[in-house]
């Protein structure tokens, strides 16, 4: 079935045009050339772009290059408004954390993407097209202390694959931490120890000295010792002077005398 959409202006091919083909800007996937349009004095290159909120905006080449668009504009300035998700002219929490979620993914220029984007983790059409899909998979952020988690770092955000977590739920589910198998669950040793009522350093050192698993959470630790109020200081006393003693220091002639 024939297209109604008009073909893609052909690229031009003088020198110091770029092809932005594909490329992405921030929130901004480029999708196609849009053509030469007039701004100011001179022809510029314009490109079709999609936001990862779902809408497409023509935006000029050296805008993309430089940095001066990187949204479809309602996105950049915090704009879910169509959801509700802006109160006293700043975007909700929940609208924060998706925004910077698909950032931190897409967007080259975003301080954490050499350890998002970089590495491979991406977020799933569903979410980076639509902010609506994603609150409704989510809800909204529990708290300020809550953030996106993946419970699989080695995979991208889905709905399967995301939770709001606590900083402390976060440190539990770092890749450095080391996991340990027990009854039938997998838990990193901070967890464990919580669980038991022991410190992480107790059942650290257990496992070092060769205890097996179920004998480092299941031993509890050693209580110290209560000191009894009123016990006399086992430290010894001067000893008191007698009587006798004092009046020979006193009718002792001094050296020289």
């Amino acid at each position: 079935m024939p297209s109604n959409r008009p073909p893609s202006p052909t690229l031009p091919k003088h020198r110091g045009f770029r092809d932005l083909s594909y490329r992405t800007f921030g929130l901004l996937k480029v999708r196609s050339f849009a053509g030469m349009r007039r701004s100011g004095a001179r022809r510029r290159p314009y490109w079709r772009c999609r936001c990862a909120c779902g809408r497409v905006k023509r935006v000029r080449a050296d805008d993309l290059l430089r940095g001066h668009t990187r949204s479809c504009g309602p996105c950049g300035a915090g704009g879910a408004r169509a959801h509700g998700h802006r109160a006293g002219g700043w975007a909700s929490p929940t609208y924060v954390s998706w925004q910077c979620m698909v950032q931190r993914c897409y967007d080259a220029r975003h301080s954490s993407y050499t350890r998002y984007g970089a590495r491979g983790i991406t977020v799933c059409r569903r979410w980076r097209n639509s902010f609506a899909a994603f609150l409704a998979d989510m809800g909204e952020r529990p708290g300020l202390n809550h953030t996106l988690d993946r419970i699989d770092g080695r995979k991208g955000y889905t709905p399967a694959n995301t939770r709001w977590a606590t900083r402390l739920e976060q440190s539990r589910n770092l890749s450095s931490n080391r996991l340990i198998r027990f009854r039938g669950k997998v838990r990193c040793r901070s967890a464990w120890a919580d669980a038991y009522g022991l410190s992480p350093t107790t059942v650290a050192n257990r496992l070092a000295g060769g205890w097996s698993v179920g004998r480092a959470l299941t031993t509890p630790a050693r209580k110290p010792k209560a000191v009894k109020s009123g016990m006399k200081s086992k430290r010894p006393k001067a000893r008191a002077t007698t009587a006798r003693e004092g009046a020979t220091s006193r009718t002792t002639p001094a050296a020289g005398a």
